[in-house]
């Protein structure tokens, strides 16, 4: 029985069988969730609540409970990616993959403030999380990055990443962070660094190859209207920028096709008056699910908190009215990502 147990655990612990299972399981929804119900509370404050990770297959409506934490305090911060968590509470730092059930501590940043980013280096199967900080007053940016392999260990020191700051940047501390993906192999923020008239919005990225940064303009073509919602989404591994615009209920749908020449095309336009005229102005695309034969749909989160599928093949739409999605934070990709210990 030990020997037949020992052959199993090596099985599944292989990177074949690992990317087979994570290849042939479909993304779910991801939907996080926080409950003070049983807790303690100290002149009407609860003093801890217990955090609830679940996922939703989109085709079925079945929920899955991933990964239950009870957190201590009102003061925390957790961000999600397409398959760790990282939780952060007075600078001490822990990841979770809901998959395994797996929690490892970070070593402390060298700045405490809680500006992380999570990415996921596809080609290499392995994680950046990315550490901001500011250095002086006048937003001088310092960066630091910590890399997880698949089976660990977990560095015991951030590394310092250099960066030149494009002029002006000072995104984080202006509050003019719009939205984040990591795709294409690199992570992803889009930024609005206007100073007055000068300046405008950027594509400010970081590529986990190298661990350069770099920025990327918007199309050339498009010019951004009155109430016109924008954000970066991962299609099928590539950088999207999409537009809705509420006035004629059309998501617009750029593809970076080339990087380094910066050449956008846009590659979806997404009608939506027919189906619903009142998806409202929270409408955001969740991200990308895979089909057979290219029959791929985009999963979009309504005003309403219903879904909507988009087929890119069809270039079609279908509502899926048995599933409420309004704590849906992003797709959930099914991984057998070991983090080994400290």
């Amino acid at each position: 029985m030990k020997c037949v147990s020992k052959e199993w655990f090596q099985l599944i612990s292989s990177p074949l069988f690992k990317n087979l299972y994570s290849t042939t399981k479909t993304p779910r929804a991801l939907v996080v969730k926080e409950s003070t119900k049983g807790h303690p509370v100290l002149f009407g404050q609860p003093l801890s609540r217990t955090l609830f990770v679940s996922t939703i297959d989109i085709s079925t409506g079945e929920t899955c409970k991933e990964f239950t934490k009870d957190i201590i305090g009102s003061h925390y911060s957790f961000i999600l990616s397409d398959n760790l968590i990282l939780f952060e509470k007075f600078t001490a730092i822990a990841v979770c993959n809901p998959t395994t059930h797996e929690i490892v501590h970070l070593p402390l940043p060298s700045q405490p403030t809680v500006r992380y980013r999570l990415g996921y280096h596809q080609a290499k199967n392995e994680y950046k999380i990315i550490h901001s900080f500011r250095r002086s007053e006048n937003y001088d940016l310092g960066f630091e990055i910590i890399t997880l392999k698949d089976g660990g260990p977990v560095p015991v020191t951030w590394r310092t990443v250099k960066f030149e700051r494009p002029s002006p940047i000072r995104w984080y501390f202006d509050n003019t962070l719009i939205d984040y993906v990591d795709a294409d192999g690199a992570m992803n923020w889009l930024v609005d660094a206007r100073q007055g008239n000068k300046g405008g919005k950027t594509i400010f990225q970081l590529e986990m190859e190298t661990e350069r940064f770099g920025t990327i303009g918007y199309p050339p073509d498009h010019l951004l209207e009155e109430n016109e919602s924008e954000q970066l989404v991962n299609i099928q591994g590539s950088l999207c920028l999409a537009y809705y615009s509420k006035q004629s209920s059309t998501i617009t749908m750029y593809l970076l096709k080339d990087r380094s020449d910066q050449i956008w095309e846009m590659e979806y336009k997404i009608e939506l008056h027919d189906i619903n005229k009142n998806v409202g102005n929270d409408l955001r695309i969740i991200g990308y699910l895979p089909g057979e034969d290219q029959n791929g749909e985009i999963l979009i989160k309504t005003n309403e908190m219903k879904a909507i599928l988009y087929n890119i093949n069809t270039r079609s739409f279908r509502t899926i009215e048995h599933i409420w999605i309004g704590w849906c934070k992003n797709l959930y990709f099914d991984r057998f990502f070991t983090l080994g210990k400290k």
